[in-house]
């Protein structure tokens, strides 16, 4: 990780005495990366490259907090980003917006793949279920059958009461 994400992540104590335009300048970095992160995210789970996936994400654990602990300042206090001028708050909301795409269509993809694999392996388990060797009853002419069979309905039950 690079030393100006790491100064980019620390979380300012008061949104009061914050120098908005480095502020922003640093969120916008943040974003740059997550925004960069989630494309990349994408393709691979699109080529369902599960190595990728999981070297990815160490790093956008850290974008997204950096990224949600630099925007609750903004949040708090949004009149102060007045003091921005206006390429870079343009910036900043083009950015967040193409971030929530991005999650978004991550969000669809990893629930259709979780969704097929859910699939893949309920079909697999009716498969291994349905050509697993069960244990057989007797019939009623003393032959082993695989078919289960349930007892007769209405059998006469009588209970000796002298024991």
């Amino acid at each position: 990780m690079t030393e100006h994400l790491q100064a980019a992540a620390e979380t300012p104590r008061s949104s009061d005495n914050i120098d908005m335009t480095k502020f922003v300048d640093d969120l916008i970095f943040i974003c740059e990366r997550l925004n960069t992160l989630l494309i990349k995210e994408t393709a691979a789970i699109d080529n369902r490259d599960t190595s990728a996936l999981d070297d990815m994400l160490e790093e956008k654990e850290v974008l997204c907090r950096a990224y949600e602990s630099r925007g609750r300042p903004l949040i708090d206090n949004n009149a102060r980003l007045n003091e921005v001028d206006e390429a870079m708050r343009t910036s900043l909301r083009d950015l967040v917006y193409e971030i929530e795409i991005n999650m978004r269509n991550n969000t669809r993809r990893l629930a259709i793949e979780i969704e097929a694999n859910k699939r893949f392996f309920d079909v697999l388990a009716d498969a291994a279920r349905d050509h697993t060797p069960k244990a057989g009853v007797y019939s009623g002419n003393g032959k082993v059958s695989r078919e289960v069979v349930s007892a007769p309905k209405g059998i006469p039950l009588s209970i000796d009461q002298t024991l």
